[in-house]
């Protein structure tokens, strides 16, 4: 994967998020399913990126390196 496709999928992520529609749910996790895209993040999502020794969040949300699937990333939904 180019950082240019990873800019454009965490631009993507960042769409998704903005447009979520169910005013009664809330995001609870974000899961990356590409290495390529992972590796990627720090880099392409920059003030919108956080790396502590527990937990990696992406627009301030979790977000974690999850089982490889056909889309790019997951986002999970909490009622």
């Amino acid at each position: 994967m180019t950082e240019q496709e990873a800019k454009d999928i965490v631009e993507r992520i960042e769409h998704d998020l903005n447009n979520q529609q169910a005013p009664a749910v809330s995001v609870s996790h974000i899961e990356i399913h590409s290495p390529g895209l992972w590796a990627h993040i720090p880099q392409v999502a920059g003030v919108h990126y956080l790396a502590t020794a527990t937990e990696r969040t992406l627009f301030g949300i979790p977000a974690s390196l999850g089982v490889k699937a056909n889309a790019p990333y997951t986002i999970h939904f909490t009622a």
